[in-house]
This record gives C-alpha cells, structure tokens and sequence, in this order.
C-alpha cells in the first residue's frame, strides 16, 4: 500500500479549507471535517495516510487521526509533527510527498529533514511571535522605527537583531539549498551568504504571513540539505515490513499502528 501526505494547517484563505498547494493535500486544521475529507479521499484510493503539521499541533493531529479510524473501517493514517516555520511544513512534506508512495522512503525522509532543515523568519513586529518566544526587551525593542529580528525556528530556537547585513549570527550551513518567501528583499542575499547555501528559490507559502507573524512585513527562510534524498534512500534500505499491519519503515516503531522493534522481531 504506498501512503500519501497531507498537511494539516492554518491554510491561507485562498485555499480554501482543502485542496492541493504545489501538489501537495492540504486540509486546514480549524475544519475537521475538510480533514477528515482529505483522509478519505486518500483511502478509497487505497492509499494510507501520513498527517503532517506543527509541533504545537501535535495533539490537535492525533485526535484527528484517531476519529478517523473510528469512522473509516480500514484505514492506516499516521501522524508526523515537524519542527520549524510555515513554510518548513510545507516543503518538508511536500518533498517527502515526491517518493512514489514508498513509506519507508517518505518516513526516512521525514526524519532526515526533521533533523537537518533549518527555518527562519525575518520580521519587523514581534507581537504575534511565540515560537521561538522573544524576550520582553525585544518585544520593546521592535516598537522602536527601523526595528528588524531574525527569529530561528529549528534547529535551535532563538531571535536575534537583523537589521542589516551581514548576519553574522547565523550558523553557516553549506550543501542547503534556500528557499523562502516570494520577495525581492535586501534580506535574502543576506541570509544566503550567511547561511552558505549554494542557491535561493522563492516558494509560495500555504499559509497567510499576517496570520502566522500578525505582519506581512515578514520573510520566511528554509534551507534544505541537498543530499536528503540519498540520506533517505540510506535509511530507508533498513526497512521491515511490520507484521501487524503490512506497513514498510525503518524506525523501532511503526509509524501506522506503533508495533515495536526488539531486536530484529516485531512484537
């Protein structure tokens, strides 16, 4: 059975409740039943379903999931909470969506992109930012003309004054690809040369800025390993197939119905 992601979020008004976003589901997590649609159009194409998301939607996601076992007999859905910005989410899945339904693959995927993206947002306001959580002087600070801040969101949440270049505080990141927010900003060549990513490609994002940052003065960044698919198709040639419900993948734990792995037997 090859699986299929949908991204469950707060999608831009533009999208609608559910849909697709560069080919990617999406489904709008304030509509649980567009949710529960999106999951049931995947199964009766005997497709199982991976739910992405942000972290702090982890448990929203899982609810989710579960009553749609409840309500569609037959179904394997699993849920894979990620790190970073709105824009991350986004791109993560959708290139762990691009693997031919392999699960082991897109699993494996998930994983090495969880841990090797980085996300930022540049932004003018503080107000609305919460993840990462800015300090009371910052939140002063940014009420002050010319304020600018560049929050990190994954992998190590911090914000920092970004109001020219360079940006000597970002940790340099060679081998990433850059992708961010449509824009002809000052900031993203900043950004790129800081991080020492080899190029940049402006992406739609699926969500509305001033409904994540309360300001469309803001620019998300995301730089991606660019060797994640070898590392994915590493990890993924360990896969098992569980024998409780015939899904492939490569962790101890199954994704799909949470079989453990002891020592080479599935219990």
């Amino acid at each position: 059975m090859s699986s299929r992601i949908v991204l469950v979020t707060r999608l831009a008004s533009s999208l609608g409740v559910s849909g697709t976003h560069d080919q990617l589901a999406v489904a709008d997590i304030r509509h649980a039943d567009a949710v529960e649609s999106a999951i049931a159009d995947h199964h009766r194409g005997g497709e199982s379903v991976v739910l992405t998301g942000a972290l702090e939607d982890a448990e929203d996601l899982t609810v989710m999931a579960a009553r749609s076992r409840v309500r569609i007999p037959g179904l394997r859905v699993a849920v894979e909470p990620l790190p970073g910005n709105p824009l991350a989410l986004a791109i993560i899945s959708s290139l762990a969506d691009d693997a031919d339904g392999d699960s082991a693959w897109m699993h494996a995927a998930l994983d090495d992109l969880r841990q090797r993206t980085w996300s930022g947002t540049w932004l003018t306001k503080l107000s609305h930012l919460t993840r990462p959580n800015p300090t009371v002087w910052q939140q002063i600070a940014s009420w002050l003309p010319g304020a600018a801040f560049l929050a990190e969101h994954s992998p190590a949440p911090s914000v920092t004054t970004a109001k020219r270049a360079p940006l000597n505080a970002l940790p340099a990141r060679p081998g990433t690809a850059l992708l961010h927010s449509p824009t002809d900003s000052w900031v993203v060549e900043a950004v790129l040369e800081s991080l020492g990513s080899t190029s940049s490609t402006p992406v739609a994002p699926a969500r509305d800025l001033i409904d994540s940052y309360g300001t469309s003065s803001a620019i998300e960044f995301v730089a991606i390993p660019e060797d994640f698919r070898e590392a994915a198709t590493r990890i993924a040639a360990e896969a098992v197939v569980c024998t409780a419900c015939g899904m492939r993948h490569a962790r101890t734990s199954c994704p799909y119905c949470r079989m453990t792995i002891t020592s080479g037997v599935l219990s």
